[in-house]
């Protein structure tokens, strides 16, 4: 059984959980000694063999390392890059790291390994060197580590305590944090700016074009398309409209990539710690949907075409090549949604947050298989 962090900092059951290959498990184990903390708030395997026993490892260790630690302590070797074990646990950190903003996983070299040779990590992250180090500095550095982050804490509960009384011009103004579902109330996330509001007005785009186009998504889930003037009469003309739908998918996916890519947001909402650009923010989301809609428009014309009877299963199967892509812009909407609703009320609890858009856009090959052989049957039939 996993767990969800709570969003309070303070909440994490280990201060620290290491990483490493067994291989290094004596330097390791020497290092968990020294830092001194009390039983329980370091996740080393060998102390929770009892916990560990008859578990589905995969899931517990994705547990500790995704949810339960407040740091990853992360010995980096040559045998820790080929370990199949450490590969799962270091998967789960990277998935924590990508949705938290600062410092999480604090990557330690034992030899000449390079972090990006590490599945995952990147070079620019900040390490120790054990070499340099030994275990007294590493010691010393995972103790300074976590005193600042227990200032954070502290500074973070007493804030909030001093908020409880307060009146609504003492803190953020949570009263307008929130997805919009009006233009008027879009207006009104650009003149106040409350806490996650770049988010905020992002997702309001995207909701608000989405609910426009409530009546091309029922025709879409229909599979119905209106006469659009477009004819095909022979099996080279069909073929031809297959091709051309084939290319416009793939261009369509193509520009998402575009608007998906790290320079685009980052001009758009800013480096961490620096506030966004509401404009590029709104022009991001609205040119977002242009392509959401653009699916749609594909699959809505090639359903209008005209065409004989015998040619109907290569139309529908044409028009189903946005399915794929459709699916997983849907499930985007839904988890982007979903998660930023929460985001206002992390961020002044003082979580650091990492918000990581995931789009999932890809051609179904097995949707794309059919249309060809449904294709091939028409030629053999004339």
């Amino acid at each position: 059984m996993t767990t969800t962090p709570s969003g309070n900092p303070a909440d994490f059951e280990f201060d620290i959980a290491v990483s490493f290959a067994g291989e290094q498990r004596t330097f390791v184990e020497e290092v968990v000694r020294q830092v001194g903390l009390p039983a329980g708030r370091v996740f080393y395997d060998a102390d929770f063999k009892a916990d560990m026993w008859g578990e589905d490892l995969i899931e517990y260790f994705t547990d500790v390392y995704m949810n339960k630690a407040r740091y990853v302590v992360m010995f980096v070797s040559k045998e820790y890059a080929e370990k199949e074990w450490t590969s799962v646990e270091r998967r789960t950190s990277l998935a924590r790291a990508m949705r938290q903003r600062g410092a999480y996983i604090l990557p330690i070299r034992l030899d000449n390994t390079q972090l990006d040779e590490v599945a995952g990590l990147l070079s620019t992250i900040g390490y120790l060197e054990a070499i340099r180090e030994g275990i007294p500095g590493i010691v010393t550095c995972i103790q300074k580590k976590l005193a600042k982050a227990r200032a954070a804490v502290d500074a973070i509960t007493s804030g909030v305590g001093d908020q409880a009384g307060a009146t609504d011009s003492d803190g953020p103004n949570l009263e307008t944090a929130r997805i919009a579902d009006t233009p008027e109330a879009l207006q009104e996330l650009f003149n106040t700016r409350p806490p996650a509001w770049e988010f905020l007005i992002y997702a309001s785009v995207l909701k608000q074009r989405r609910d426009a186009l409530a009546t091309e998504r029922r025709d879409y889930e229909i599979a119905y398309g209106a006469a659009s003037g477009e004819a095909v009469g022979n099996p080279a003309e069909l073929r031809e409209l297959a091709v051309r739908t084939l290319h416009e998918v793939e261009q369509t996916a193509e520009t998402f990539n575009k608007l998906l890519a790290p320079e685009a947001f980052s001009a758009a909402f800013g480096e961490p710690g620096t506030p966004g650009d509401a404009e590029r923010i709104l022009h991001l989301g609205q040119r977002f949907m242009d392509q959401y809609e653009r699916f749609l428009q594909i699959a809505a014309r090639v359903r209008g075409v005209a065409a004989p009877s015998a040619y109907a299963a290569a139309i529908e199967a044409c028009a189903k090549l946005v399915d794929s892509p459709v699916a997983g812009l849907e499930d985007f909407f839904a988890e982007y949604i979903s998660l930023v609703r929460g985001l206002p009320e992390r961020l002044v609890a003082g979580e650091n947050v990492h918000v990581t858009l995931l789009v999932r856009l890809h051609m179904d090959n097995a949707q794309a298989q059919r249309l060809v052989d449904l294709l091939n049957d028409v030629d053999q039939s004339e």
